[in-house]
C-alpha cells in the first residue's frame, strides 16, 4: 500500500499525515522507539507511554529530570499523543497547563 496516495486523517483540528497511528505500548514507546519509527518512514501520530499526572507535576515542582518515557517530548514533531492518568483533578490540571504547546 502506498501511503502517499492516502488522504490525511483529520481528528478535529489535528491533521494526521500519513494516516497511520502508532499504538501506545507500555515499556516500548519511549523516545528511542519513537525515533526509530520516524527513521523507518514514521507514523502520522505517535504516542508516549502512559504517564502519571501526579508524578509529572511533582517532577516539575522539584526541578527533577523526567523519566525516559518523557525524554524528547518537548522537541518532538507534532502531533504527538500523550496518555496521562490521575484520580486527583488538581494534578491533571497542573500537568495539562504546564504541558508544552509547541506545534512545530
Amino acid at each position: 500500500m502506498n501511503l502517499s496516495n492516502m488522504a490525511p486523517l483529520h481528528i478535529g483540528p489535528v491533521v494526521v499525515d500519513p494516516p497511520v497511528l502508532q499504538a501506545p505500548m507500555a515499556g516500548y514507546t519511549n523516545f528511542a522507539f519513537r525515533q526509530v519509527v520516524r527513521e523507518y518512514g514514521g507514523a502520522g501520530l505517535q504516542a508516549t507511554e502512559m504517564v502519571s499526572a501526579r508524578a509529572f507535576a511533582w517532577l516539575d515542582e522539584h526541578d527533577a529530570e523526567h523519566p525516559e518515557r518523557l525524554w524528547g517530548v518537548r522537541d518532538e514533531p507534532r502531533p504527538l499523543a500523550v496518555q496521562m492518568w490521575t484520580m486527583i483533578p488538581k494534578h491533571w490540571r497542573r500537568s495539562v497547563l504546564d504541558w508544552p504547546t509547541n506545534t512545530a
